[in-house]
């Protein structure tokens, strides 16, 4: 199977934001004028232990920088963009509610085409020697990112399995369906637009494709379908067998690890879940689950 893809998560700053950060500037002159300011930081608050992580942060900015750091959780940032932009409609180019945004790639290229996003800050960091240029961070969603983004963790699609009744997970699209057939009904993911069942879909195309270099690029319409055709046929043989007969998913992954941690071992055979999971996301430690991941090849 091909490598698994990187999640990245990233941060942009949006153009409303006061403090424009040039690369002619030096840091310590940016650091007096971002001297007791307020900055909103708009992030995903669904992991109490990214929130806590956050809530630190604030802590220690306030401390070394003065630096007024509020962070305002949000069930989706696709809903601080429509804010932006009707905020940016409406003529404010300054002061704005949002300065600094946790997004995604969709999210980004939305923003980043509206001119949306301040651009060149990103590399002028002084800890972006500490990135690995390795990995994609110059571009998201096949867009270029000009320093409007950067990157500050990433994760890998990750699966969850329980050690008893699953001592061999499966370690590729093909033997992920195999085992749902083998296992009708024990098999499910969350329902996008979830971002970890987006995921899954993602890392799916990613190693069915026959044509992994137009992922690299914007879709086009001329080729989209034959692209895209593997998945497709794929998740018609696999939902079948899925939970539910693929008719239904959970809504997301709390409700999918609720699920697994509620199979008691009498019912496992019928209950038995794989998990999508981000790696980054933390495990209870509970001995009777493993997280695994597909072998690259």
């Amino acid at each position: 199977m091909r490598r698994l893809r990187d999640y990245s998560l990233c941060l942009c700053l949006l153009l409303l934001w006061p403090l424009a950060v040039n690369a002619d500037d030096s840091w310590r002159q940016i650091q007096t004028e971002a001297h007791g300011q307020t900055v909103w930081f708009n992030a995903w608050g669904g992991d109490p232990a990214v929130n806590r992580y956050l809530a630190w942060v604030s802590e220690e900015v306030k401390r070394y920088y003065a630096i007024d750091l509020r962070i305002v959780p949000v069930a989706d940032a696709a809903d601080a963009v429509k804010r932006i932009q009707t905020e940016a409609q409406a003529g404010r180019r300054q002061g704005g509610s949002v300065d600094l945004l946790w997004i995604n790639g969709e999210n980004f290229r939305t923003l980043k085409q509206a001119n949306l996003l301040l651009t060149g800050w990103a590399e002028s960091l002084p800890n972006w020697r500490y990135v690995d240029l390795q990995k994609p961070v110059r571009e998201d969603f096949s867009v270029a990112t000009e320093g409007a983004e950067s990157p500050w963790g990433s994760a890998q699609l990750t699966f969850i399995a329980r050690r008893g009744q699953t001592p061999q997970p499966p370690s590729s699209p093909q033997a992920l369906l195999a085992f749902a057939r083998a296992h009708p009904g024990s098999v499910t993911y969350p329902r996008p637009p979830d971002f970890t069942g987006t995921a899954l879909l993602e890392q799916l195309l990613i190693a069915l494709t026959d044509q992994p270099a137009a992922l690299r690029q914007p879709p086009q319409p001329t080729t989209f379908a034959a692209v895209t055709a593997p998945l497709w046929r794929y998740l018609d043989a696999l939902h079948p067998a899925l939970w539910r007969a693929g008719k239904d998913f959970p809504a997301s992954p709390a409700r999918m690890d609720a699920m697994l941690n509620q199979a008691r071992p009498a019912e496992s055979r019928q209950r038995r879940i794989t998990d999508g999971q981000l790696q980054l996301r933390l495990y209870r430690g509970d001995p009777r689950q493993r997280p695994f991941r597909y072998h690259p090849g």
